[in-house]
């Protein structure tokens, strides 16, 4: 099982009515070793189908700066604004990849006051999701069953992708000392060690990017009801591969969120962009 993570931040005045001052989600899919090929041929035609080829990177946010960086360096970019013109389809082509190819989708969502950096939110998002993570991997496996790949660490995360890793990884719990229900990422066969690439390099990590920009729209209209159409076109391919964690007693499925009054405002519209379904 391979999984790929991103990350945003999200900080705007109209949330203050909220009482939540600062956003941080952190989330992305895992996939089966066999299924990646597939999905990296799948991923190559809807790039075609836009225009562009495999190795031309692609966000959530076509215009990123290291988008446009990479197609301007190459003098491509009016390649790039013919893809933004088809940025809906291109978005939609490669999320409907996750289901043809059985990935699972995970996100954590940590709102907060702002007194905090980004480390302490990468901290805690990570020790959350790696946790219900493990039970994707097979401990009955002859070989590494769980490698982990993030993008590139920003100067104010550092060395705490590692440091989020190793604890779980040997003893079975966060860096807080919370233990893991799956028990050590070692007895689930996760490989010792975390990969670490770049989202304008690597396309697994280009598609995380939009599993998370999707999601952060979700929330970001939970909070403030703006872009409630793109919720409805983008955020259904994400929601429908959540993963479900059988018995764990925080929370059952891969989206988390917290604290408690964000848990509960995401609970709320989630219902409402999905009637009759809710987050357990």
């Amino acid at each position: 099982m391979w999984v790929f993570f991103g990350d945003e931040n999200l900080s705007s005045p109209i949330s203050v009515r909220s009482r939540i001052f600062q956003v941080f989600l952190l989330a992305g899919y895992a996939i089966r070793q066999e299924h990646l090929h597939p999905l990296l041929a799948g991923m190559e035609q809807v790039k075609n189908s836009v225009g562009l080829q495999l190795r031309h990177p692609v966000k959530y946010n076509l215009r990123d700066s290291g988008v446009t960086e990479y197609f301007e360096q190459r003098g491509e970019a009016a390649l790039l604004e013919s893809a933004i013109t088809q940025a809906d389809p291109l978005r939609l082509g490669l999320l409907n990849l996750l289901k043809k190819y059985n990935a699972k989708t995970f996100a954590c969502v940590l709102g907060g006051l702002g007194f905090v950096g980004k480390r302490e939110y990468y901290t805690w998002a990570a020790a959350n999701l790696l946790q219900r993570i493990g039970w994707l991997a097979n401990p009955t496996a002859v070989h590494p069953d769980l490698l982990v790949c993030l993008d590139w660490p920003m100067q104010k995360v550092g060395k705490a992708y590692f440091e989020v890793y190793h604890t779980p990884w040997h003893d079975g719990r966060s860096l807080e000392g919370h233990p893991f229900s799956c028990g050590t990422l070692r007895h689930r066969k996760a490989f010792p060690d975390i990969v670490v690439s770049s989202t304008i390099y690597n396309p697994y990590l280009q598609l995380a990017d939009i599993v998370t920009g999707a999601t952060m729209d979700f929330v970001n209209w939970t909070l403030t009801k703006n872009h409630r159409q793109r919720v409805d076109r983008f955020f259904p391919p994400v929601a429908d591969a959540f993963h479900t964690v059988t018995g764990y007693a925080l929370s059952q499925t891969t989206f988390v969120s917290a604290p408690p009054r964000l848990k509960a405002r995401i609970g709320q519209a989630y219902t409402e962009v999905f009637p009759g379904r809710t987050l357990a």
